[in-house]
């Protein structure tokens, strides 16, 4: 690479910096995170990562999730939070923590989509504004403040690999291994985005193979893209797999059931985005919606003198608008696995992505014969991040005025008890969805009676101490979730004793003592402990087939004909 390059790579990422940085005002504002819809859930998540000992993998939540052993860690995807528990351990400043982490995703979610469109477009100011129109987006920043979906806002930084490494699928071109890359990104971060991300790439494909003229190259190509993501992240979807299917009674994912995908009303659509308001009710925000909108009339009234990407795009983001509305026949699905979706807005990540790379285009292509354009780059990136900077605002306006608990560095690890409630658990067994209020009270039946006891927490264990009042014949029924017979082990008085599973998918245990001390530890599969190693082993390939792709034309022809010898 040419030294002017390199600065040329500096500068934009030092821009990238600054932005991400501006948008960490209200960290320099407030000093705090609002408690908001998704915080519990996550907070958790962390909390019981750095109870966890060094190298330990937390299978059960007993420091959080109101320590009833959920396995959330196992259905929920944890690999990309590693690096902020890291920080968090290093600086003891968890919300602190938090924003620079924020901060870092958002020069990396900056980064891989300049180099993802760059290497689709090889038009660097293009790029470079899809890039900060999309980190900088109104939807992704109100996953990190409105809703606090931490696991969706990581995996946003992934979903530009996605499609670009699919159109270079399509066009055969060796880049279309940032799909491998992309997919398992978003699968270590969040599933249901990634699950979405695939139905939109099997759909895709299928047309593609229908106009291919090398079709057995394409399938082949889809094949081999296809294992060796799902050998990459196997780490992940192995133990989750494994333990969906050994589950007894069948697994729950979240307390709260939805028989149809749930969709806001048109005008309040309409209404919020003419307010620039993206609070409960998520869009792509009104300068992307209303800009991409523009950019996409345009293109469809030029089609014929329109690169056939750009048609896609167009015709991807109006598709992924109408299934943010009601327009959208969910109902059709109701009661099918598509209700795994929950809320239809979530294909306003899709569309932000869309829209970003179209406003782009439009500007670019309006600029070309503009001078001083570059001027008219910086107001374009003033107005859209002002757009997005005054809906953060709003939101900082509406929690402050509700009084919505905020999380400090302060009350980081005791954040369930802000607002004097217990917390809610997810992916649980079907068995335990009646009795989800009772368990999260930590409430026991002890020979037949109501007992709220207190477990102590220990690393993918817990212990209770239960005093009865009979000598035999003693059944206690424990606040703590049994997925299965047989990665468990229970201790009574420091002995092994056998357990079932009660009518509350809890453990139930017989006693013949008054003073009974209990331990309940997880211990792990043989898939637990080793499906890190196909990650690794495809990681390594990868890393040495990417070196052999970059390596001098005479070393890549001395290698392929060691291989045929």
């Amino acid at each position: 690479m040419k030294r002017s390059q390199v600065k040329i790579n500096l500068v934009v990422i030092f821009i990238y910096l600054i932005l991400a940085l501006i948008f960490d005002y209200v960290l320099f504002k407030y000093h705090l995170v609002w408690g908001s819809n998704d915080a519990k859930f996550h907070i958790g998540r962390i909390n019981e990562w750095l109870a966890a000992p060094t190298g330990g993998f937390p299978f059960l939540s007993t420091h959080s999730q109101s320590a009833v052993g959920s396995q959330v860690n196992v259905f929920y995807p944890s690999q990309m939070l590693q690096p902020l528990i890291i920080l968090i351990k290093v600086f003891q400043h968890p919300v602190t923590c938090l924003f620079i982490y924020a901060t870092l995703l958002s020069v990396l979610t900056a980064i891989l989509t300049d180099y993802a469109v760059f290497s689709v477009i090889k038009d660097r100011q293009l790029s470079f504004l899809t890039a900060v129109l999309y980190t900088f987006s109104a939807y992704r920043m109100m996953d990190f403040y409105q809703q606090f979906d931490l696991g969706e806002f990581i995996a946003l930084t992934f979903l530009p690999l996605v499609f670009t490494g699919f159109y270079h699928m399509v066009k055969h071109h060796n880049e279309k291994w940032q799909i491998v890359f992309g997919l398992t990104g978003m699968l270590f971060s969040h599933v249901v985005l990634t699950f979405l991300a695939i139905l939109f790439l099997v759909a895709l494909f299928l047309l593609a193979l229908l106009r291919s003229s090398k079709r057995q190259q394409l399938l082949g190509d889809g094949i081999l893209l296809g294992v060796c993501t799902l050998a990459l992240s196997s780490v992940f979807w192995l133990p989750m797999i494994s333990h969906q299917l050994t589950t007894i009674s069948g697994l729950e994912p979240t307390y709260w059931k939805e028989s149809v995908v749930t969709t806001n009303s048109l005008s309040v659509i309409g209404q919020n985005l003419l307010r620039n308001r993206i609070l409960y009710f998520h869009t792509p925000g009104t300068f992307l919606t209303f800009s991409g909108l523009i950019v996409s009339v345009s293109i469809f009234i030029h089609y014929r003198k329109m690169n056939s990407l750009w048609m896609t795009t167009a015709l991807l983001f109006i598709l992924t608008l109408w299934l943010i509305t009601p327009l959208f026949p969910w109902s059709l699905f109701k009661n099918t696995i598509i209700v795994v979706i929950q809320m239809a807005s979530r294909f306003s990540a899709f569309a932000t992505f869309f829209a970003s790379g179209l406003v782009a285009y439009g500007i670019t292509r309006v600029c070309n014969n503009i001078q001083g354009r570059q001027i008219f780059y910086f107001l374009t990136i003033i107005l859209a991040c002002g757009m997005t900077l005054s809906s953060i605002q709003d939101v900082a306006n509406e929690y402050t005025a509700n009084q919505i608990p905020v999380v400090t560095n302060q009350n980081f690890r005791q954040f369930s008890a802000i607002d004097h409630r217990h917390e809610s658990f997810d992916y649980f067994p079907h068995k335990s969805r009646p009795f989800v209020s009772e368990l999260s009270e930590s409430t026991a039946i002890i020979n037949g009676t109501a007992q709220k006891i207190v477990g102590q927490s220990q690393f993918n264990a817990i212990k209770y101490h239960i005093i009865t009042t009979q000598s035999r014949n003693n059944q206690l029924d424990l606040p703590f979730l049994n997925y299965n017979r047989t990665y468990y082990q229970v201790k009574v008085n420091g002995k092994k004793v056998p357990f079932q599973i009660s009518r509350r998918g809890t453990f139930l245990i017989k006693t013949n003592q008054r003073d009974n001390q209990i331990q309940i530890a997880y211990r792990p599969s043989m898939i637990d402990r080793y499906s890190w190693l196909i990650s690794a082993i495809t990681l390594i390939i990868l890393m040495g087939y990417y070196w052999f792709l970059k390596s001098k034309p005479k070393s890549r022809r001395e290698l392929s004909k060691l291989v045929k010898a």
